[in-house]
């Protein structure tokens, strides 16, 4: 696993850093793809969750952790480059849309394991699901200047709360997602508001 840590490999990445090559965009930052100079296709993950990176040490030492993990069904981490204003995961490039859309599916935290991953990044992918069905469109297809259209198959007081609950479970906060068990209750309340209702009125 290489650093990148040369001045032709900085210049080069900020090149490369472009709308032309951008795969798609996920809730820890973008993606692009491009070729190194000895031919290999790679994707370039630029994180914009830097609140979450301590240091270069802190940064490097879950990194090259990142970079010892090997499997079948895991995207290969060929290397990171590190700054104070930018920081980027380099990893194999696979083709194919089942690996780009995945990437919307995982909370922020994943891009630096500096922090504690739980069950709330269960909850930010669920939230992510949500979103999708209720926009009708997928988590790396919207760009920030977007305008998103709710899908009309839904009526307005079911589409705004379950929207609210979608929001709610991205947060880029871990501690502020619900727990599952509080989104299944939301849930039954928006099926069933008349019963939830006369619930809390025989309680």
């Amino acid at each position: 696993m290489f650093s990148g840590e040369n001045p032709g490999f900085s210049a080069g990445a900020h090149a490369v850093l472009n709308k032309d090559s951008e795969l798609g965009r996920g809730g820890f930052g973008a993606v692009y793809k491009t070729v190194l100079c000895d031919g290999r296709p790679v994707a370039i993950k630029k994180l914009t969750v830097s609140s979450l990176v301590k240091s270069q040490e802190d940064f490097e030492r879950e990194v090259k952790k990142l970079g010892k993990l090997h499997h079948p069904n895991l995207v290969t981490l060929e290397g990171y480059y590190w700054t104070p204003s930018l920081q980027l995961l380099i990893y194999e490039y696979v083709s194919g849309q089942q690996i780009q859309s995945a990437l919307g599916y995982m909370a922020p935290e994943f891009a630096c394991r500096t922090v504690k991953v739980t069950e709330k990044c269960d909850v930010y992918g669920f939230g992510v699901l949500v979103l999708e069905v209720v926009t009708g469109k997928r988590p790396v297809e919207y760009m920030e200047d977007d305008v998103v259209m709710l899908c009309d198959t839904l009526p307005p007081d079911e589409a705004v709360p379950i929207m609210k609950l979608g929001l709610i479970c991205t947060s880029q906060v871990p501690s502020t997602r619900p727990e599952m068990s509080e989104v299944v209750n939301i849930l039954e309340m928006i099926r069933s508001p008349q019963d939830s209702s006369q619930g809390e009125e025989l309680g």
